[in-house]
């Protein structure tokens, strides 16, 4: 199961819960946001590093301009031009049908 927060929750989350989502969301395949800052973007994947451990890898995929501090801070950075159906069918895809040799263990679409 993943997780799916948009911009208001995510603030919140970082203001006042940001160990708690983290350890949840660390274990969690897939954690989806949507419609936050850039400075959100890049934190939560900074913060998904940091609570994943260094056996796991953060990918991080954007479309925009607001979307390269994220992909920069990622251990795999990912551009895609296209709109936003394309990152839920590239996650699906590696997720349930895969790539040989290739597991995405955290996913982040912000």
């Amino acid at each position: 199961m993943g997780i799916v927060i948009e911009g208001d929750s995510m603030q919140e989350i970082l203001e006042n819960y940001e160990e708690d989502f983290m350890e949840i969301a660390a274990e969690a395949p897939a954690v989806v946001v949507c419609r936050c800052s850039p400075t959100q973007k890049a934190r939560v994947v900074v913060l998904l590093q940091k609570y994943a451990g260094a056996k796991r890898r953060v990918a991080a995929i954007g479309d925009g301009g607001n979307d390269v501090s994220m992909i920069q801070a990622a251990d795999v950075g990912i551009g895609i031009e296209g709109t936003s159906l394309i990152f839920f069918l590239w996650v699906w895809w590696v997720e349930f049908t895969g790539i040989p040799g290739v597991k995405v263990k955290y996913c982040c679409l912000l």
